[in-house]
């Protein structure tokens, strides 16, 4: 399988078959003749850190990229679990697996006891676990996976690929060059005008490439974690029709 996750996210797979979720939650369509591509997208990626390095680090005079690095640096205080503090990471809506524009994100778990540093973590941890259960969803269809390779600007940072590999429970293995998905799009692209007979012409060529290992400690405690946040998802979705419709008052009446 493959994982980015850069502004957005999304973790999906070729198949010489399709397989269509009769839940709804992935998508399936055609690629080539013979190749469909079974996934799910999420919208809130790297804008979620985004986000809390607007709200929690805005007032330090620091520039975008040092901000974002000091916000990176301030989650590596934390340990996992975020000291039992949780974010649903939809701040923009949601696509896979809920498929719901009126979604919101929320802190769960907050009290005056848990920091900044906290509150980073946990955002990171929101989106992990999110596209964590899209890969339970194809995991469903398609089965475990024999390797996931990872992309996207989360690569550049260790913190994040290290809880990635603890929250999947697998080993992820890391290109050289984060915009891996600008180098599929060029091999598309040379298969569409002919210029290689197959997708996988690239296949065998030598590369070096990071694998990051989950820490088993870690895992096991983020499979805690996982499965409540599964759990919350799964009981706020009734609720955000309503919230929506409380938001657009709101905003009709300023």
């Amino acid at each position: 399988m493959a994982l980015t996750i850069g502004t957005s996210a999304a973790i999906r797979s070729a198949s010489r078959a399709p397989h269509v979720d009769a839940k709804g939650r992935t998508f399936c369509y055609l690629l080539t003749d013979d190749l469909w591509i079974i996934g799910g997208p999420i919208n809130n990626g790297g804008i979620a850190l985004q986000w809390v390095v607007e709200e929690l680090i805005k007032d330090a005079p620091l520039s975008n990229e040092n901000a974002t690095e000091a916000a990176l640096s301030l989650a590596e205080r934390v340990p996992a679990g975020s000291n039992g503090l949780l974010f649903l990471p939809f701040l923009t809506g949601e696509r896979a697996p809920l498929w719901n524009p009126e979604a919101t994100a929320s802190y769960i778990g907050l009290t005056r006891t848990h920091t900044r540093e906290d509150m980073i973590r946990a955002a990171l941890e929101g989106v992990t676990f999110n596209i964590y259960s899209v890969l339970l969803a194809l995991q469903e269809l398609i089965g475990v996976p024999n390797a996931i390779y990872a992309s996207g600007g989360f690569s550049r940072s260790e913190t994040w690929k290290q809880m990635a590999a603890d929250i999947f429970d697998q080993p992820l293995h890391f290109s050289p060059s984060y915009e891996s998905s600008a180098f599929g799009a060029v091999i598309l692209s040379m298969y569409t005008l002919g210029d290689i007979e197959q997708l996988s012409h690239f296949k065998n060529r030598k590369t070096r490439e990071e694998t990051v290992v989950p820490d088993a400690t870690t895992a096991t405690t983020y499979r805690d974690y996982s499965s409540l946040y599964l759990e919350l998802i799964r009981s706020l979705s009734p609720h955000y029709e309503r919230l929506y419709r409380l938001q657009q008052a709101a905003t009709a009446s300023r």
